[in-house]
């Protein structure tokens, strides 16, 4: 009971940190915007300054629309990216960029985008989900939220347990695009790991990270060839064999 009461502590205050983040990138994504727009108004003698001070006064009604999106993304991203994991392999991860779009297309529904004025609409919600994506993963970067964590459980350890239940022929479909999704998840955040080492922002996202995930991680202290043998060991025994074949090339 004390195991299962944590683990649900756990699991809303990480939730309760990534409404957070995302109402941090969607404030930012919206100034970024308004600035945008109003670097043209300025042109015609509008004020910047005006301009803010609208944006400001709607951040109670981003809030409401921040809650929406972070429930129905919590609950529609992962299954798109599972389902489309080989376009997100193959785009790069841009394929994200759509799905969010989809995201956030759902919850105008239920609140509506009043934030982008209407001559703006046409491009500001592309432009918002783009900058949406970049200030959130560079927020969450900082705080260490999208770390590896090697000793942690699997992702989708529900998922695979569901899987059990699904005919053979159906449960090879969603198992080779849940692996994919793993995979993806796996190298994007090492290779995130990797481009952090040894920067200005690698010290406090190693202390946030502690703060964030209740704990040291275990990759704080190893080199980075240590860090991809335990990357490869965590994408599993086909990614162990290329990499000893790969360091067996002479």
């Amino acid at each position: 009971m004390g195991r299962r009461l944590s683990s649900v502590l756990a699991f809303l205050s990480l939730a309760v940190v990534q409404v957070i983040v995302n109402y941090a990138a969607l404030v930012l994504a919206l100034f970024t915007i308004v600035l945008l727009g109003s670097g043209a108004a300025a042109i015609t003698g509008q004020p910047v300054w005006t301009s803010l001070a609208g944006a400001a006064s709607l951040l109670p009604h981003l809030l409401l629309f921040t809650l929406v999106m972070s429930l129905i993304r919590a609950l529609v991203r992962a299954p798109l990216i599972v389902v489309f994991g080989s376009l997100v392999l193959r785009t790069f991860g841009l394929f994200l960029v759509l799905i969010d779009m989809v995201v956030f297309t759902i919850t105008a529904a239920f609140v509506p985008l009043t934030t982008l004025p209407p001559d703006q609409t046409w491009w500001g919600i592309p432009v918002t989900v783009v900058l949406f994506l970049i200030f959130s993963l560079g927020i969450a970067t900082v705080l260490g939220l999208n770390r590896p964590l090697p000793n942690g459980a699997r992702p989708h350890a529900e998922i695979w347990r569901l899987l059990g239940r699904v005919p053979g022929l159906r449960r090879g479909w969603f198992s080779e695009r849940l692996r994919q999704s793993e995979v993806l998840n796996t190298l994007g955040a090492y290779l995130l790991e990797f481009a952090v080492a040894n920067t200005v922002i690698e010290r406090p996202r190693r202390w946030l990270g502690r703060l964030t995930a209740r704990g040291a991680n275990p990759l704080d202290g190893l080199s980075t060839p240590a860090k991809i043998r335990v990357m490869l060991e965590q994408l599993g025994p086909t990614y162990v064999k290329l990499g000893q074949l790969a360091l067996s090339r002479p």
